[in-house]
This record gives C-alpha cells, structure tokens and sequence, in this order.
C-alpha cells in the first residue's frame, strides 16, 4: 500500500480506520503544513495507540481477578495434599487471610508486565542517547527472560 510507504504525516488520513476517523478532525487545521502535520501525526498515532490500550490493559487486568476464584479453589484443594496437620492448617489460614491480597497483586503484576511490553512499541522513534538505548535492551531482555521463566 502506497500510504505505508509514506512517512509525511499525510499516511494519517488514510490509515486511521472508521470508527476513529473522526478524532483526526483537529489534524485538518495543520494539514497546510507538511511539517506540523508530521509532528501533530506522530503525537496522535501515539495518543490512539495508548487510549485503544488502556481499554486492553483494563480489560486485562478484570480477566486476571474473574480467574482468581479458581486459583484460590485449586490451591485450597492443593493444601489438601500437604502432610501433617499443623502445617496444613498454619497456610490454609495463610492462605484464608492473604491470598485473595496475592491475587489482586498478582494481576497488578501481571498487568504492569502486560505494559511493559506494550511499551516497547518502536512505531515513535525519539532521538535517544547510547546510554538510553542500552537501557532499553537491558529492559527488554528482562522482559523477555521474565515471560519464559513464566512459561517454563
């Protein structure tokens, strides 16, 4: 597609799809100047990227409480299996007081991890110094260590 190729700040018109089309309305008054339009492109690509997100990581984050109930459940039954009665009974009380804590600070960490990675989108390149594009790799490594320790 011809627009793909384009890197003008015009690409905008043409790319945004119809139920949001109507947001780039403001974009019409800079679209007289190829340079103001460019820069006004990039920060509303950004603001729609991050506003079509936000309903993601809310919806996300409801996904991750809506399981809660069912890990709660099958942790319950695994403490079934535990040997001696003390220490079943020490973390099922454990479990009784904290973990619905746990899982509502486990979705938030999931959540913020979900973040982390949407943040590593490159579709707005700022101009960045070494030091800040090797802490940008280090970032990413430990994002992509930590999801395959969680797959493992």
């Amino acid at each position: 597609m011809k627009a793909l190729e384009e890197n003008n700040g015009y690409e905008i018109f043409i790319l945004t799809p119809p139920p949001i089309n109507f947001l780039i309305s403001p974009l019409f008054l800079v679209a007289f100047s190829p340079r103001a339009l460019k820069k006004m492109a990039a920060y509303f690509n950004n603001f729609l990227f991050w506003l079509e997100n936000m309903f993601l990581l809310i919806c996300f984050f409801f996904y991750m409480l809506a399981h809660s109930p069912l890990i709660i459940a099958k942790t319950y039954y695994q403490l079934t299996k535990i040997n001696g009665c003390m220490t079943k009974l020490g973390y099922t009380i454990l479990w009784t007081f904290f973990g619905f804590f746990f899982m509502i600070y486990i979705s938030i960490v999931d959540t913020c991890m979900l973040m982390n990675i949407l943040c590593l989108d490159n579709s707005i390149v700022f101009d960045q110094s070494e030091e800040e594009k090797i802490k940008l790799e280090r970032h990413k490594y430990y994002i992509y260590r930590d999801i395959i320790r969680s797959i493992e």
